[in-house]
C-alpha cells in the first residue's frame, strides 16, 4: 500500500515508523499492512490525537475479539511498536503492555469431555521424558472439534475418529492412535486407527541456489513482532545455517548447549545424536564469526544459560515445532504457493548440503569411494550405504553423473554398424 493510503492523525507517526524500519534493511510489509488496518479503524473511531492512549488501545482490542488469538497478538504488537517509536522521538504516549501470554497458537484449554484423558495422556508421555509438543497440540485441536460437534460422553467411537481425520490430517494419526490405546489401558473402550502402508517413496526436495538465496534472505530480513523475543529472532539465521552449511538435524541443533559449541576453533561436539552416537562437526569461518557475534548478543541478557539458542523461556531450548513452523513462515515470505513441486521442510536443508557437497566434489574430479566415508561420519551416518541414499534420490544430481559418468560408456559400449546378413 502507499504512504498515501494512511489518513488518520496517526498516519505521520505510521509513515516514519515503516521508514525507519525499511531504514534498517526490513522489508516491514506485513507491519505495513496491519497499521494500516489500525490506521482505518482511527478514521472509524474519529479518532484526533497524535498520541496513542490506552483508551484507543482497549477499543482496538476489542475491535479485534473475532480474531484467533495470534491474530489477535499480531494486530497489537505493531501498534506496540507505533508506541515505541513514538516515545523514542520525544512524544508522551501509551505503550500497550506485552501479554503475558503472546505465542503463535491459542492458549491451550480443554473442555470436550476428553479433557480428562488427553491431560492425564499428555502428562504421562512427558513424564517418560518425550517433548510432545506437536501431539499435545493435535490432541488440542480435537478437543476443540469435540466442543464444537457438542460431544456430551467421552466415547472414542470409530464414526467420531474418521470424522476428525476428515477434517485433521493423516499426520496425526500416529498420535491419535496412541491416545486410542492409552484410554483402553484404562478400560474404556476406544477405535484404534489400523496403519496404513506407504503408497510411495519419500523424494526429498532439493532447493535449488536462488530457493536457499531467497531463502536465508527472508530469515535475514525477520524482524522480532509478537511471535519473538529479540533473542529468539537473532538465533533464526544462525540456525538454519547450521542445517544447511553442516548438514546438521532439526533436534541437533535445538539440543546444542554453550559447552558443546567453541566458538575459537568453530567445532560443535553433537552428543547422543540418532542412533545413540556422537560427532565432531566444524563450521566454517563465518559461521563461527556469526556464532560468536550471537553468543556476545544473549549474554548482554543472560549472561548464564544451559542452552545455545534459549527459547522465550532462557530455561529451555528452542523447540523442534518451532524452527519447523518457522521454516514454513520464512518458505511462504520467499516463495509463498508459487512453487509446483512438493513442499520443502527445515530437513530439506540438510538432503540439499549433501547434494551440493557431492555435485561439487564430482566437478572437482575427486575420488568418490575415498570422500563418502568423511561425509557419512560428519553427517552422524552408520553406513555409507546412508548418504548414497540422499544422493541418489536427489534429481539434480541427474546432469552431473552425465557429464561425469566415464566408466558406463565402456559396460554398455556404443552400438556399432553391422552388415545386413
Amino acid at each position: 500500500m502507499s504512504m498515501n493510503d494512511f489518513t488518520s492523525t496517526l498516519a505521520p507517526a505510521i509513515c516514519e515508523l515503516i521508514l525507519q524500519k525499511r531504514a534498517l534493511g526490513k522489508r516491514y510489509i506485513h507491519g505495513e499492512t496491519l497499521l494500516g488496518h489500525f490506521d482505518r479503524f482511527c478514521v472509524e473511531i474519529n479518532y484526533s490525537q497524535t498520541t496513542l492512549t490506552e483508551e484507543l488501545i482497549q477499543q482496538w482490542k476489542e475491535h479485534n475479539l473475532n480474531r484467533k488469538h495470534r491474530q489477535q497478538s499480531q494486530y497489537l504488537t505493531y501498534v506496540r511498536q507505533l508506541g515505541q517509536y513514538l516515545k523514542s522521538v520525544g512524544y508522551e504516549t501509551y505503550i500497550p503492555p506485552t501479554e503475558q501470554y503472546s505465542g503463535t497458537a491459542d492458549p491451550i484449554e480443554l473442555n470436550s469431555p476428553f479433557a480428562p484423558y488427553i491431560k492425564d495422556f499428555v502428562l504421562q508421555k512427558k513424564a517418560a521424558g518425550y517433548d510432545y509438543q506437536c501431539g499435545e497440540r493435535a490432541l488440542y485441536r480435537f478437543d476443540r472439534f469435540c466442543v464444537n460437534l457438542n460431544i456430551n460422553e467421552p466415547i472414542l467411537s470409530r464414526d467420531l475418529t474418521m470424522e476428525w481425520l476428515a477434517h485433521s490430517t493423516m499426520s496425526n494419526a500416529s498420535c491419535f492412535r496412541q491416545f486410542a490405546k492409552y484410554i483402553i489401558s484404562l478400560g474404556e473402550e476406544a477405535y484404534i486407527i489400523r496403519k496404513t502402508p506407504k503408497i510411495r517413496q519419500f523424494q526429498p526436495y532439493i532447493m535449488t541456489f536462488e530457493e536457499l538465496s531467497n531463502f536465508f534472505e527472508a530469515v535475514d530480513e525477520f524482524a522480532p513482532d509478537y511471535r519473538s523475543s529479540d533473542r529468539m529472532a537473532a538465533s533464526y539465521s544462525i540456525m538454519f545455517r547450521l542445517y544447511y552449511c553442516c548438514g546438521m538435524r532439526l533436534q541437533e541443533v535445538c539440543n546444542l548447549k554453550v559447552e558443546d559449541v567453541d566458538l575459537k576453533s568453530g567445532k560443535i561436539l553433537v552428543l547422543n545424536s540418532k542412533g545413540q552416537k556422537d560427532r565432531i562437526v566444524f563450521m566454517h569461518e563465518d559461521l563461527r564469526q556469526m556464532c560468536d557475534n550471537y553468543d556476545a548478543f544473549v549474554k548482554k541478557t543472560l549472561l548464564h544459560r544451559t542452552w545455545f539458542f534459549t527459547a522465550k523461556h532462557a530455561d529451555k531450548p528452542i523447540c523442534k515445532s518451532n524452527m519447523t513452523r518457522r521454516f514454513h513462515y520464512f518458505w511462504d515470505i520467499a516463495y509463498g504457493d508459487k512453487n509446483t513441486i512438493h513442499y520443502p521442510t527445515v530437513h530439506s536443508l540438510r538432503h540439499t548440503f549433501v547434494v551440493n557437497k557431492i555435485n561439487s566434489w564430482i566437478l572437482e574430479g575427486k575420488d568418490m569411494s575415498q570422500m563418502l566415508p568423511y561425509l557419512s561420519r560428519y553427517l552422524g551416518h552408520k553406513t555409507i550405504e546412508e548418504t548414497h541414499y540422499y544422493y541418489h534420490l536427489a534429481i539434480t544430481a541427474n546432469e552431473i553423473i552425465r557429464q561425469k559418468d566415464i566408466q558406463s560408456k565402456n559396460v554398455i559400449p556404443e552400438v556399432m554398424p553391422y552388415e545386413e546378413i
